[in-house]
């Protein structure tokens, strides 16, 4: 293989790891680019650079990993080539690990791990690329899926916790089939529990948990369009059925909306 025509971005350009990384990869022969741990940093780099390998880290100012692959399947038509992302992360989050495996990441890595092994993962990567060629999703689903992960984020729920991306599976779902919405114990959770292997429980438990992370983090002005109220109301933290009904009614009204736009531009 012709490491010389592999571009690759590391989205750090700090001395002990995003620097000292792209030198020892330069000396095999990599073009490497590294750019500050920062999402519109990186996304610029990869409308700017095109390249064939991102390094970045799972959690991110502004947008993180996962939402910065779905802003590159959903715009590929500006990507000459595709990236592969290897994530990176500081722990092990077997939640995480899954949804970004799941939505097109290609590799996940707990850091810290040596330059050999980074080299290996990308030497795999580029011979698998070559030889497979998968089939894209859907527009469609590409924009419900940002449309799903970017209100999340700005409600104030962690990327990283377990009732983020309970939430994002089962609103996904519910997109598909709005009956799931009518029996959160024996319809909405169970189908998440069904994709995560886990208890209804523990669903139920994880997204109360990023409902209140929301109420103490989330934008304001946005909890009062989802809700007609704020978090500095006296009504109280909303059930998990009003808050998830809430949300898949609103998601559902801007992704028709945001249709009809597309219809009458076209």
């Amino acid at each position: 293989m012709d490491t010389k025509r592999i571009k690759i971005v590391i989205g750090d350009n700090t001395a002990d790891y995003g620097e000292s990384y792209a030198v020892q990869l330069r000396q095999e022969g990599f073009s490497v680019i590294t750019q500050p741990r920062n999402s519109r940093s990186i996304l610029d780099t990869i409308i700017q650079e095109q390249p064939d390998i991102v390094v970045t880290d799972a959690l991110l100012p502004q947008l993180d990993a996962l939402a910065i692959m779905e802003w590159c399947q959903y715009h590929e038509k500006v990507l000459e080539t595709k990236p592969l992302f290897l994530i990176t992360a500081r722990y092990e989050n077997d939640y995480l690990k899954e949804q970004l495996l799941h939505n097109d990441a290609s590799c996940f890595l707990c850091r810290p791990f040596p330059v050999s092994y980074l080299s290996y993962q990308i030497y795999r990567l580029m011979e698998t690329k070559v030889r497979e060629k998968p089939t894209p999703p859907k527009k469609e689903t590409m924009q419900i899926e940002m449309i799903v992960t970017n209100t999340l984020q700005q409600l104030g729920i962690p990327a990283h916790i377990k009732g983020f991306h309970f939430l994002r599976t089962g609103l996904l779902a519910a997109f598909k089939n709005q009956d799931l919405l009518q029996n959160m114990r024996k319809r909405f959770y169970p189908t998440i529990a069904d994709v995560y292997s886990t208890s209804v429980d523990t669903i139920e438990r994880g997204i109360r948990n990023a409902i209140r992370l929301s109420l103490e983090r989330g934008n304001p002005e946005l909890m009062l369009e989802f809700f007609g109220y704020d978090s500095d109301s006296c009504r109280g933290r909303p059930a998990n059925a009003e808050f998830i009904s809430s949300i898949a009614d609103k998601l559902i009204l801007r992704y028709a909306k945001s249709q009809r736009q597309l219809q009458y531009v076209s």
